[in-house]
């Protein structure tokens, strides 16, 4: 099976404009392509990642390989690191990525939810807001 970002490479092969725009940043495929991660081999499909960045290359190339092995993503900013405890927690998190940096956490309890949506083997989302709508 091909990888998400080998497949988004060839889609955006030809094109002149960039893959992703936030503000004044800009990003094209190839600098995805040439950009390092976290060594992801102990990670498998099933488990709770979170990912602490922002966008940046890393990040977002990171994001994708943890799509591509069907890993439960908890995308966390480095502004927020004072609640990344009680994220970890809720979330059941189980590996954090930060940077090209990966760290085990213990094993907590984990919900029926979640081993539900596990036993699918689709990769997932978990998402965080402030509540407010604004």
């Amino acid at each position: 099976m091909k990888s998400l970002i080998s497949e988004l490479s060839t889609i955006w092969s030809e094109e002149s404009v960039p893959f992703l725009v936030s503000g004044e940043h800009r990003l094209d495929i190839a600098q995805l392509e040439n950009t390092p991660t976290a060594d992801l081999t102990g990670i498998k499909a099933g488990d709770v990642v979170a990912l602490v960045g922002d966008f940046e290359p890393t990040s977002i190339r990171t994001l994708f390989e943890l799509i591509d092995r069907r890993a439960i993503v908890v995308p966390l900013t480095k502004q927020t690191v004072s609640q990344h405890g009680y994220f970890f927690e809720t979330a059941h998190v189980t590996k954090v990525v930060s940077g090209t940096k990966l760290r085990d956490l213990p094993a907590g309890t984990t919900s029926l939810d979640l081993e539900e949506f596990k036993k699918r083997g689709s990769a997932g989302l978990v998402l965080f807001t402030s509540g407010t709508t604004g």
